[in-house]
């Protein structure tokens, strides 16, 4: 994964969860579904990166970081 692609929905998605208003049991089938697709590119640029120890306990917010800091450079 050389680059982080997001679309609208799972930017939404993940601003959201950023802002604690996110929840799987109360969210539409649409949410849910943008939720996995980031949990799976997060999983992947986590392995990919073997960033483990910095992703820490948080993996959407390690992911969400990662991708605003992509969109600086």
């Amino acid at each position: 994964m050389n680059k982080i692609v997001l679309n609208a929905k799972q930017m939404a998605v993940v601003q959201k969860y950023v802002d604690g208003s996110y929840s799987p049991f109360f969210s539409s089938t649409e949410d849910q579904e943008a939720m996995n697709q980031v949990l799976d590119m997060a999983n992947e640029l986590e392995e990919e990166l073997d960033a483990y120890d910095e992703s820490g306990d948080d993996l959407v917010k390690w992911f969400w970081k990662q991708y605003q800091k992509q969109e600086q450079q």
